[in-house]
């Protein structure tokens, strides 16, 4: 295969991943190169979980290597969630992973990856808090967050980590910079649902390399 159709095939997985539409095609990988600075990449939407009127700020932003997407501003607190979500659904077996870094925060840092959601108040979140020092599975029903499983993490809070979750019917496996630290079962949510960013309360965080394809 020639080096230009490579280029092109490269593009175009790119550009389906931050641009998504009808349909979704796995495997897609997203580096936000693409989306224009400052504004949201197409096809994703902000949203909050336990909102109080005072949504945070996501946006494209530049640096050295390419562009990013990160939580801004919030001046959110306590169990008011961040999301940024897909428009897009996606099947209920999959296998995604982002790479995170945790900007600032002083109630709560860091953030994560969802999946199988059916709204801001309805999806299963794998998150890492540098501030706690751990990587946590939850479910949220109705607004309700639920702890399935805590995994000890000490990393630098400063530097990029990627977060990957593989799913598949009931089983879940969370891994952590390329090592698995949970595997778990549970079966509150069940169907196909839209992907997202999370963040809690008053932490800003920076998203990138957002990869999604089918479970592993």
């Amino acid at each position: 295969m020639s080096r230009s159709i490579l280029v092109a095939i490269s593009v175009g997985l790119l550009v389906g991943a931050c641009q998504t539409g009808p349909s979704v095609e796995l495997p897609i990988r997203c580096s936000f190169d693409d989306a224009p600075e400052a504004g949201l990449p197409s096809g994703w939407r902000t949203a909050e979980t336990n909102g109080r009127g005072m949504p945070g700020a996501w946006a494209v932003r530049a640096e050295s290597g390419g562009r990013i997407v990160r939580l801004v501003e919030t001046e959110n607190a306590e169990d008011t969630f961040n999301l940024l979500l897909t428009d897009d659904v996606f099947p209920s077996d999959l296998t995604v992973s982002v790479r995170v870094r945790a900007d600032a925060g002083n109630e709560d840092q860091g953030g994560g990856v969802l999946w199988r959601a059916g709204g801001a108040n309805d999806y299963y979140v794998a998150r890492w808090n540098p501030l706690e020092d751990n990587v946590r599975a939850y479910h949220v029903v109705g607004g309700r967050r639920t702890l399935i499983a805590n995994a000890d993490v000490e990393a630098d809070r400063r530097a990029w980590h990627e977060l990957t979750v593989s799913a598949r019917g009931s089983t879940t496996e969370v891994g952590f910079d390329g090592t698995t630290v949970m595997r778990f079962e549970d079966d509150t949510l069940r169907g196909p649902g839209r992907i997202g960013l999370w963040t809690k309360a008053d932490a800003e965080t920076s998203f990138d390399e957002l990869r999604v394809d089918r479970s592993r």
